[in-house]
């Protein structure tokens, strides 16, 4: 996040200076000041002109919320795939805010894929035929081991029901418990596994009424409290989700698990593997029958997600291989086919993203 920017509109000359003044004189975003000329030309709705406190854009309304850095960052990768057939309909997913994140997420896989040594072209949009009838994937892929035909697909599980029922939780722990009670240098953590049985509410309130009175740890059938020291490093797996509860007060507060006095952590695994199969399915559908195909899955972490990706792989015809996002891109591929795990070498610096 840029810090320094007040209410900015980039149709105006003189504020559009201004932001370019101020990441120059940030030395860790100055190198995206390069990138706003082009950034005014793929975003073009007003609201992506519309620069809050903060650094943050509005976005057109029910889009995702990004901060100007962030879009810059797109817009640097947007620069990498104009020119491949099909651009306009990439770019045009930008104005219908419904689409924005799945928009961003295929901007993303494809400027990973044009950044690799195999990369040699790529067709955004491009017609193929699936039981009689034409579908129209993200985009094909044109590497020097042929061409792999791929469909982008990202999960949100926020507002769903596991993430209701999570905060449901999470308030539940907080009505329970209070900074004081909990101590001024600890940290509560309640920790669930993936399945929980009917009465939980119970069971987590006898839970953290015996870690509040052991000051450790109290387990009760599949739910666990413990009292920690609050610079302990929360321990969390690839499928785990987080809440947190701090006090607030008149002083800036860093959004960290160290200022954090409970914690709740739930093994989502089955929620993301659920709904990766999903996507998984739904992929599919857009995809040839009898062709090399690749889906790339985002935004539900490297484990259960993974694994339901892997296993499509090794049992489907045509799904050769399959990305996952992550830190870093990691690719699932089926057995003794060409698209294989030296399609990660990256290409040579001169055509990497700098």
């Amino acid at each position: 996040m840029i810090t320094g920017i007040d209410k900015l509109n980039l149709e105006t000359p003189g504020d559009l200076a201004e932001l370019k003044r101020i990441l120059d004189a940030d030395t860790e975003h100055a190198h995206l000041g390069a990138y706003l000329e082009d950034y005014l030309r793929f975003f073009t709705t007003p609201e992506w002109k519309d620069i809050r406190s903060g650094g943050l854009v509005a976005a057109p309304a029910g889009a995702p919320a990004y901060s100007i850095d962030d879009l810059l960052e797109i817009t640097r990768r947007l620069l990498l795939l104009e020119g491949y057939s099909g651009f306009s309909s990439l770019v045009a997913g930008l104005k219908n805010a419904t689409q924005v994140a799945s928009t961003v997420f295929e901007i993303e896989a494809a400027a990973w894929c044009a950044t690799r040594r195999a990369h040699r072209a790529l067709q955004f949009s491009p017609p193929v035929q699936r039981n009689g009838s034409t579908k129209r994937p993200d985009f094909l892929w044109i590497t020097d081991r042929g061409e792999l035909w791929c469909e982008c697909k990202q999960g949100r599980l926020f507002g769903s029901r596991d993430m209701k029922r999570l905060s449901r939780l999470l308030e539940l722990v907080n009505g329970l418990v209070s900074e004081q009670a909990v101590g001024v240098d600890k940290r509560l953590e309640v920790r669930l596994p993936s399945y929980v049985l009917n009465g939980v509410e119970r069971r987590i309130q006898a839970a953290v009424a015996g870690a509040l009175i052991s000051g450790g740890a109290s387990v009760i059938d599949e739910v666990r409290a413990e009292v920690c020291e609050r610079t302990r490093p929360l321990v969390k797996g690839k499928d785990d989700a987080v809440q947190m509860m701090m006090t607030v007060g008149t002083t800036p507060t860093r959004v960290a698990v160290v200022n954090a006095y409970t914690a709740l952590v739930m093994d989502f695994s089955r929620a993301r593997g659920r709904l990766a199969r999903a996507l998984i399915r739904d992929a599919k559908t857009q995809l040839p029958v009898d062709a090399p195909s690749a889906i790339f899955l985002g935004g539900l972490g490297t484990g259960a997600a993974a694994a339901a990706l892997q296993q499509e792989v090794s049992s489907a015809r045509s799904i050769v291989c399959g990305l996952v996002a992550g830190e870093e891109w990691t690719l699932h591929s089926a057995a003794d086919q060409s698209f294989d795990v030296t399609l990660m070498a990256p290409a040579a610096v001169k055509r990497a993203l700098q």
